[in-house]
């Protein structure tokens, strides 16, 4: 009906959808609070309103203050609170800061943003005698570093170029002159090296050793990274700078590298803890000399038989000290060995104990006054031969080609002037005599007015030997006679440089 009193045609039209029309006396009886839901179909008039938003209910500052947990903050941050013990609008910059500030303070050991530095004591460096320093807190220093001190001694001496050792008070002693300014810059060089983080600097490290190489380990940010090797073998000359420079400018208009080769020294180095030996080489080729490691950090003992104290052996009794013989070589010689020692000889500076510690099983000391009559045909019969330079004397090679192979060789033990009385024997009046070849000896005691031909008991001991293996084998000498200078080149090494130059 409502549609013919209206006229209205509504076919082929798209029917709309109504909205509904609220009423004024009916939204009195309508909560405002609730939402009413209407038909599609249901026609509404009026004009259209806008949506209420809802209304945020109203709390009490007192009940809020009561409910409200308070902020904790640390000292110094009350501060950035305003009087109504709210936090204010802050820019991201002071937002960030008071954040690292309360992450400071609840976490110092972070100290995130900070750089600590490590504070080391100085060393304390002062002279030992007239060519030696002493390091005195040493192993203070090492603790301080939390680090081996055998791996700190190994990097001073291989960056300083010198030897030393660790005495009974943990203090280090090293060969040369250096100064306070001296230690501090390798020590330096050493935290940045092997004790500081590469990555953050921080100082809580620890060195660790993974097969052969060391690694880094940082406990502050935790990075692990391999460190360089410590490379203390070099090849180096020493004290012969003088002698170079005489020669060059005695030899001027010469070619200079031609100079350099001729007087030069070929080192070889062979490196332990405690000792540095080198070994200056003219004639001599490369020696093969036993591991002296064993022998690090041993002190003096007092011998069973006299009572004194000696370090490796008692040359008095001619016995090893305890613990000593089962770490040095022991040799078995194809040629015995005969030494007649001068009465007057001291065996504190005989180089002759060497050959009876380390081949005791073929070498015979003999004094002066116990010597064994040599003419007797059974010596003769042994092709024995009395070593000692003379100008009528042939050479070991000589010998041997006529007479056949040496079977016992004869040395005496003196210093060079007072040799003439011992070669007076009795005794010794029908050995035939061989003499060496030229060779420069490495000895530490030269004697006034006697060239570097001039070699000690142990030196002549070991060309002799050498000489004769060469003649009389087929084979190439493979350095099965060098251990005879075991002893001989540990002495040298603790010998100060400066007392191996050679006065004319």
């Amino acid at each position: 009906m409502a549609d013919e009193d209206l006229k209205l045609d509504l076919t082929g039209k798209k029917k709309k959808s109504k909205k509904p029309i609220v009423l004024d006396d009916e939204t009195s009886k309508i909560d405002e609070n609730v939402v009413p839901v209407v038909d599609s179909e249901e026609l509404v008039l009026g004009p259209k309103k806008k949506k209420k938003a809802p209304k945020v209910p109203v709390v009490d500052e007192e009940h809020l203050s009561e409910e409200t947990p308070e902020v904790v903050v640390g000292a110094g941050l009350s501060n950035l609170i305003d009087s109504k013990n709210a936090w204010p609008d802050y820019t991201y910059e002071e937002l960030l800061e008071l954040v690292f500030g309360i992450m400071r303070e609840r976490n110092p050991e972070l100290a995130a943003g900070e750089k600590k530095k490590f504070v080391m004591k100085p060393p304390q460096v002062a002279r030992a005698g007239s060519k030696k320093t002493a390091f005195a807190n040493f192993a203070e220093i090492c603790r301080l570093l939390k680090r081996q001190p055998k791996h700190v001694l190994q990097f001073l001496l291989a960056e300083l170029g010198t030897t030393g050792s660790i005495d009974g008070n943990s203090c280090l002693i090293v060969k040369g002159r250096f100064q306070q300014k001296h230690i501090e810059s390798v020590l330096r060089k050493y935290i940045k090296e092997y004790v500081a983080c590469h990555t953050c600097r921080s100082s809580e490290t620890e060195l660790t050793k993974d097969t052969r190489l060391f690694f880094l380990e940082c406990k502050t940010c935790g990075s692990r990274c391999s460190v360089t090797a410590i490379k203390s073998g070099f090849t180096a000359m020493v004290g012969k700078r003088a002698a170079l420079r005489r020669a060059a400018e005695a030899t001027a208009g010469h070619d200079p590298y031609f100079q350099l080769l001729k007087y030069s020294w070929r080192c070889s180095w062979i490196l332990s803890t405690n000792f540095l030996f080198q070994l200056p080489i003219d004639e001599m080729e490369r020696l093969k000399i036993s591991s002296v490691n064993s022998l690090e950090g041993l002190k003096k003992q007092v011998c069973s038989n006299c009572g004194r104290k000696r370090m490796y052996f008692c040359y008095s009794c001619k016995v090893y000290m305890p613990n000593v013989e089962k770490f040095v070589p022991r040799l078995e010689l194809p040629i015995h060995i005969d030494i007649i020692k001068h009465p007057r000889e001291k065996n504190s500076k005989s180089t002759a104990l060497h050959c009876l510690l380390l081949a005791p099983s073929s070498t015979t000391l003999y004094e002066s006054s116990s010597v064994p009559d040599y003419n007797s045909p059974n010596y003769e019969q042994e092709n024995t031969v009395l070593v000692v330079y003379s100008k009528n004397a042939s050479s070991v090679d000589d010998f041997v080609k006529k007479r056949g192979s040496i079977k016992r060789l004869v040395f005496l033990d003196s210093t060079w002037f007072q040799i003439g009385g011992l070669k007076l024997l009795p005794q010794l009046q029908h050995l035939p005599i061989v003499t060496l070849r030229s060779y420069k000896t490495k000895y530490w005691r030269p004697q006034r007015g006697l060239t570097d031909y001039h070699l000690a008991t142990i030196e002549a001991i070991y060309y002799a030997l050498r000489e004769a293996f060469e003649t009389s084998s087929t084979t190439k000498y493979n350095g099965c006679f060098d251990d005879l200078l075991f002893w001989f080149f540990i002495f040298r090494s603790k010998v100060d440089k400066g007392l191996l130059k050679r006065k004319g």
